[in-house]
């Protein structure tokens, strides 16, 4: 993050630390404790729904009418397009005032943008499997396959991580001038890409899913 954030906003950059290292529990622990009755809530992620974000005012579900497919999940920008119709449903009600807006995207999370395609490239045969994406003893064995050595899979699901990341900051960069002051980017959870031999965020308490920015834009 630290590495790509400044090619697209400046801000001040703190890591902290997350309450969890995945998205439910993440829910529970923050969006559950208390009303929070002036903010609406954007999400292209399936765990951030109606049902588990009660205490918020609105739910708008991006997910719902925007699953690009098995393996890409939803497009940074129609979040940006859902704010533009949440903004404007609360200008035209009178209520904008003091309302506050979470914007949850669900990049640069697995599955990743490019990944369905590259692999079918290669390996062609797997195809069948790739409709078990969400399964991570699979994505694995694949790119194993595909790779041979740890460290080629590693370099290559950093790769796709950065890809992704980048499409969702140059996202952001679109709509920040559009956005309610003070806006921050942070995250639920990070993410494993080969570290201890491990992958994706298990739930496990490790520092590189605790530790997430926290970037405060100027």
């Amino acid at each position: 993050f630290k590495q790509n954030i400044y090619d697209y906003l400046n801000g001040l950059l703190i890591p902290v630390l997350s309450p969890s290292c995945e998205t439910r529990h993440w829910l529970k622990t923050i969006w559950a404790s208390k009303p929070w009755k002036n903010v609406v809530y954007i999400s292209s992620n399936p765990f951030a729904n109606k049902r588990t974000l009660r205490t918020v005012a609105k739910v708008h579900e991006v997910w719902r009418y925007n699953w690009i497919d098995n393996y890409t999940a939803t497009d940074p920008s129609m979040l940006s397009e859902a704010f533009r119709i949440e903004i404007l449903r609360l200008k035209l009600s009178g209520k904008s005032e003091n309302m506050r807006f979470v914007l949850h995207y669900m990049k640069p999370h697995a599955p990743y943008k490019n990944f369905t395609k590259i692999l079918r490239k290669h390996v062609p045969e797997y195809d069948a499997f790739l409709a078990n994406m969400g399964n991570p003893a699979i994505i694995l064995s694949i790119l194993y396959e595909l790779f041979k050595k740890k460290e080629a899979v590693d370099a290559f699901l950093k790769k796709l991580y950065i890809e992704n990341l980048k499409w969702v900051l140059k996202e952001i960069s679109k709509i920040i001038n559009r956005l309610p002051k003070p806006v921050v980017i942070t995250a639920d959870h990070g993410e494993l890409l080969g570290e201890y031999h491990l992958y994706f965020h298990p739930k496990i308490n490790l520092p590189q899913l605790r530790i997430v920015p926290w970037f405060i834009i100027k």
